[in-house]
């Protein structure tokens, strides 16, 4: 099992240390308060794409940041992930090297009422729309299912025993590499984070509040990725590609994984 997700660490983690040039007012972002008691900050950047654009969150007080890559127009949903207090948000855009300039800013206080909302819709890493072709597939396997536990008992199913590894992808990582969930559902070949974005994604669609998780897991000694689902109030740690393996290998695994023997670096 460490060989899953073993190159993923250094392609995950942004540098730890930013150049920020002077803010510049030449591209428009647009920072969307109106659901931050839920715990959803939402942007759009109005700029151009000729260089990497990246937002920044922080949190006063707080050694975590989360950083995303932006490549599209339109609204772009992001969790505040980090709980109540003053965030920073920044979008930035790279100047060369691990060196950004930024182009514009928001600097604002949440109290989150909502702890579930913000895992209920897309982001950017946990990334689908109802018109994928992956989307639309999970929902016709689920339409019948008569509850929120059968929906997800069916749709962690699937995913473990329809996806195989791919050692490939995880012995050639890519810079920024984000899941595109409809190309994992073509291929049914995955790596952890194609595995716990896929099934987040399928789950949110159908309202299932579903975390993707990166850290470190047992039994697998690489950074890695995994799911937290909320269900009957509480959240419980999900890991198909650790299930996946044991299915195809003929192996006894259980859905439920114990929460204390995994260590949470990173939540989205």
């Amino acid at each position: 099992m460490a060989r899953f997700c073993k190159a993923f660490a250094a392609v995950l983690i942004f540098a730890a240390l930013f150049g920020f040039g002077r803010l510049t007012a030449r591209a428009a972002t647009e920072f969307d308060l109106s659901q931050k008691d839920k715990g959803i900050l939402t942007v759009s950047y109005d700029g151009k794409f000729e260089k990497k654009i990246r937002l920044l969150v922080q949190k006063d007080g707080s050694s975590e940041s989360y950083q995303y890559i932006i490549s599209r127009y339109g609204k772009i949903n992001i969790p505040l992930q980090m709980g109540d207090g003053a965030y920073t948000a920044l979008m930035l855009e790279n100047i060369q090297g691990y060196s950004y300039r930024v182009l514009s800013q928001s600097r604002f206080d949440a109290v989150i009422t909502d702890a579930t909302a913000a895992y209920k819709v897309a982001s950017p890493i946990v990334n689908y729309s109802e018109t994928m072709e992956a989307i639309k597939g999970y929902a016709e396997l689920l339409k019948d299912k008569p509850d929120e536990r059968a929906r997800i008992a069916a749709a962690y199913k699937d995913v473990v025993e329809s996806y195989t590894y791919d050692d490939y992808k995880a012995a050639n990582p890519t810079s920024d590499y984000v899941p595109v969930i409809d190309d994992i559902y073509k291929s049914k070949k995955a790596i952890c984070y194609d595995y716990s974005a896929m099934l987040a994604s399928v789950l949110r669609s159908r309202g299932v509040p579903a975390r993707l998780i990166m850290g470190y897991a047992p039994e697998i000694s690489a950074y890695h990725a995994w799911n937290e689902l909320y269900i009957d109030d509480e959240w419980i740690v999900v890991d198909t590609t650790y299930d996946s393996a044991y299915f195809h290998a003929k192996q006894p695994y259980s859905m439920v994984k114990d929460g204390k023997l995994f260590r949470v670096m990173k939540v989205y």
